[in-house]
C-alpha cells in the first residue's frame, strides 16, 4: 500500500477539505500526545465502529423480539413517541390530500399554506436530541441489554494480586471472566428476571436509574470501546422503529426468545414478524418519511 492511499491519509487530506466535529478528528489533532503511529492511530478510529457494528445489530434485533413477546413493553414505547415527537402525523395529510384533491389541487393548496406540510414532514421522527425527553424509550434499550446480552459471558481479564471474596481467596494471574448473564438476573436489583421489563430501570418519578447502565459491555481496562455509540445507534434505531411502525407476532411461526447462535456475540436465531406502518399509511409512505431524516 503506498503512502498516499494508507486510510491514515486519505482522513488527513478528507479533514483538510471539511471540518467536522468526530472522534477521528479529535484522535489525529492529539495523535502525538500520546506517541501513537499512523497504524495504531487508523487503528483506534476504526475500532470505535467495529466494536460497535456486529453486536449492535444484533442488539436491534433483541429488541424487535422483545417489542413481539411483550407487546405492553413496547406499547408503552410508542405512547411516549406520540406524547414527546407528536402524535399528529403530518405524512398522513400529506397522503390524503394526493388522494383526494390531485395533482392541480395539491400544487394549489400547498402554495396556500406556504409549504408547512413539507416544512415538517423531516420534524416529526425521532432524533438523537430527544433522548432526555424519551426515558420509557431509554429504558427499554436498557432493558434489551439485559435481558437478552449480547456478550452474555464477557471476556478474560487477569488479576494482579490475591483477591480475597466472599471467603474465597482469587490468586493473583488468575483468569477472570465477569458473568454478564447472571448480574442481570440478580433479583436483588431485577425482580422477576426472566421477565423482560423496562420499568425496573426507572426511579419512581420516571427518570433513568444510574447504577448498572453499563455493565453489559464489559469492566475496567477492557469495558468496550464502543458502548456511547452502540448505546446510541440501539436508541435511535428503537425510537425510529416504535414510531414509525407497529411490530406484531406472526401466530403462524411463535418465538423461541432463547434460540441464539452459539458465538461470542450472539444474535437471535431467524424469526419472523410483522411490521405494519403507524407513520404513515403504507410502508412506501414511511419510506419517503426518511429520505431526508438525518439524525
Amino acid at each position: 500500500m503506498s503512502s498516499n492511499s494508507h486510510p491514515y491519509n486519505t482522513f488527513i487530506r478528507h479533514r483538510e477539505r471539511k471540518s467536522l466535529k468526530y472522534f477521528s478528528k479529535y484522535l489525529i489533532e492529539r495523535q502525538r500526545e500520546p506517541e501513537l503511529s499512523d497504524d495504531e492511530a487508523s487503528y483506534l478510529a476504526g475500532s470505535m465502529f467495529s466494536a460497535s457494528s456486529d453486536t449492535t445489530a444484533s442488539a436491534i434485533s433483541v429488541g424487535v423480539m422483545a417489542s413481539v413477546c411483550y407487546p405492553e413493553a413496547a406499547e408503552c414505547v410508542r405512547k411516549e413517541l406520540d406524547s414527546v415527537i407528536g402524535k399528529e402525523r403530518h405524512a398522513y395529510y400529506l397522503e390524503f390530500i394526493l388522494i383526494t384533491l390531485g395533482l392541480i389541487r395539491l400544487f394549489l393548496f400547498l402554495c396556500y399554506f406556504g409549504w408547512v406540510v413539507f416544512s415538517h414532514l423531516t420534524h416529526i421522527a425521532p432524533r438523537m436530541s430527544d433522548q432526555e425527553n424519551l426515558p420509557q424509550t431509554m429504558a427499554f434499550v436498557l432493558e434489551t441489554f439485559r435481558w437478552r446480552p449480547v456478550s452474555s459471558g464477557g471476556f478474560t481479564h487477569k488479576t494482579t494480586k490475591d483477591i480475597i471474596w466472599q471467603n474465597y481467596c482469587i490468586p493473583k494471574g488468575s483468569s477472570a471472566i465477569g458473568n454478564v448473564w447472571s448480574v442481570g438476573r440478580d433479583p436483588q436489583y431485577f425482580p422477576d428476571p426472566k421477565k423482560f421489563n423496562p420499568q425496573c430501570w426507572l426511579t419512581p418519578e420516571g427518570k433513568i436509574k444510574e447504577d448498572l447502565k453499563a455493565y453489559t459491555f464489559g469492566f475496567g481496562q477492557r469495558v468496550c470501546p464502543g458502548q456511547h455509540m452502540a448505546t446510541a445507534s440501539v436508541f435511535l434505531n428503537t425510537a425510529l422503529i416504535q414510531w414509525a411502525f407497529t411490530v406484531r407476532a406472526d401466530p403462524a411461526h411463535p418465538i423461541d426468545d432463547l434460540a441464539f447462535t452459539e458465538s461470542a456475540n450472539a444474535h437471535p436465531m431467524l424469526f419472523k414478524l410483522f411490521f405494519e406502518p403507524r407513520a404513515a399509511m403504507t410502508l412506501e409512505g414511511v419510506r419517503e418519511l426518511f429520505e431526508d431524516y438525518g439524525a
